[in-house]
């Protein structure tokens, strides 16, 4: 079973994504804008309409993945 994160951090200089959770330690991926993008779309795929609607109401809905 996942542990709960417990924080997250995104440094400046390299895009690298810290994550500290409550079972292992601190692990570090690079997220540049490409990579974070389709890891994003591969685990959650984009948003529905409905989320769509409640996050960007001001935005035409498109696909996004």
């Amino acid at each position: 079973m996942p542990s709960r994160v417990l924080a997250l951090g995104l440094t400046a200089h390299d895009g690298t994504l810290r994550v500290i959770t409550g079972r292992s330690p601190r692990r570090t991926h690079l997220m540049d804008e490409a990579t974070a993008a389709s890891t994003v779309c591969a685990r959650a795929g984009g948003p529905s309409r409905t989320e769509w609607q409640a996050y960007l109401p001001n935005l035409p809905y498109r696909k996004v993945c």
